[in-house]
């Protein structure tokens, strides 16, 4: 076998398999989700093993660390929850400090991984000064602190989507939801686990003894909000791709390709 197949590989580079595996289907050919392509506006299909992914973007070291230390630390967890909401248990869902940590982590990892990120660290020309050989995203997956201590002060909430308006993900993963939760802070941090799942960040509310971290809605006007904020930080961040549910990504590109004021706000050129 040839020795540079053989140590090709796909890294995912935000978005993690194990992420899309809920957003998906089976196919004859394996595992496959719908998108929508935010450079033809197309809604596509693709596998998921390689949705998302650059050759060789991480070495076998990093992919063995994000496995190990950020993405195996809340897998089970992240089946827990479905579990739990599948049987009904929703009240008693509260988070241990260890579970409030690798999602912190998770989280964080999120943040890091972001293009967008990476693009703003190169331009800083202070920090990179002190990155030997230059700034790669690989060597910002072992500088975690900044965005860990941006989420020091955050805890979790299960989310529960109760409408038939399925919840959608960005590459970037999570995405900010301002004033939609009404008994949490004004900015929350929104990870969809499924298209009717969704854990949530948000600071921790000063003397308020948490008895329960669950959410719920039954509002799609509330859903569809979600959406667009996935949608609008999927743009400003990495501009790459949306993920899930086929008629509802088909919503957004309608919307991108038949609007001009959606056009000349988000600064898109349609080719037709």
């Amino acid at each position: 076998m040839n020795d540079s197949k053989q140590n090709t590989k796909h890294s995912h580079v935000q978005i993690t398999k194990s992420l899309l595996t809920q957003f998906s289907e089976k196919t004859l050919e394996g595992r496959k989700a719908y998108f929508l392509d935010f450079a033809s506006w197309e809604v596509k299909s693709e596998k998921i093993k390689l949705l998302g992914t650059q050759i060789n973007y991480y070495s076998q070291n990093a992919e063995d660390y994000l496995s190990k230390e950020v993405e195996g630390k809340v897998g089970d967890l992240f089946e827990a929850i479905r579990k739990i909401v599948k049987t009904g248990e929703l009240p008693d869902i509260k988070f241990s400090p260890i579970d409030t940590l690798n999602l912190q982590r998770f989280f964080a990892y999120c943040l890091i991984r972001s293009e967008a990120l990476l693009t703003q660290v190169k331009q800083n020309t202070v920090f990179a000064q002190f990155c030997e050989g230059g700034v790669t995203a690989e060597r910002l997956l072992f500088i975690p602190r900044p965005a860990m201590d941006m989420l020091s002060n955050h805890v979790p909430y299960v989310f529960i989507n109760k409408t038939r308006i399925q919840l959608l993900i960005p590459q970037c993963c999570i995405y900010t939801a301002n004033h939609i939760f009404q008994d949490l802070t004004d900015i929350a941090w929104v990870l969809p686990i499924s298209p009717y799942i969704a854990v949530i960040m948000a600071n921790k509310i000063d003397n308020v003894i948490l008895t329960t971290q669950f959410l719920e809605s039954n509002d799609e006007v509330i859903i569809n909000m979600l959406n667009t904020m996935a949608f609008n930080d999927e743009f400003k961040t990495n501009r790459c791709f949306l993920v899930g549910n086929k008629s509802e990504l088909e919503i957004f590109q309608t919307a991108v390709k038949s609007s001009k004021e959606v056009q000349e706000a988000f600064g898109i050129s349609i080719h037709e």
